[in-house]
């Protein structure tokens, strides 16, 4: 799996080294969805297995 932020986003981008994703190479920038332009770090996750989530009980959703 691979994922990317911003290169400021410094918060995110420690979510994603605490998840086990290391950094890996990918485009310099990266176009969002309004046209602005940023300076993107990529990283990969490679598992030696699959898991399934075993999901969120319904009475801990929260409606807001």
């Amino acid at each position: 799996m691979s994922a990317g932020t911003e290169t400021a986003n410094h918060r995110c981008r420690g979510a994603l080294r605490a998840a086990g994703f290391v950094p890996c190479e990918g485009p310099a920038l990266h176009t969002l969805p309004d046209g602005r332009v940023v300076d993107s770090a990529w990283y990969r996750h490679e598992a030696a297995g699959t898991a399934r989530c075993a999901g969120v009980p319904a009475a801990a959703v929260s409606r807001v």
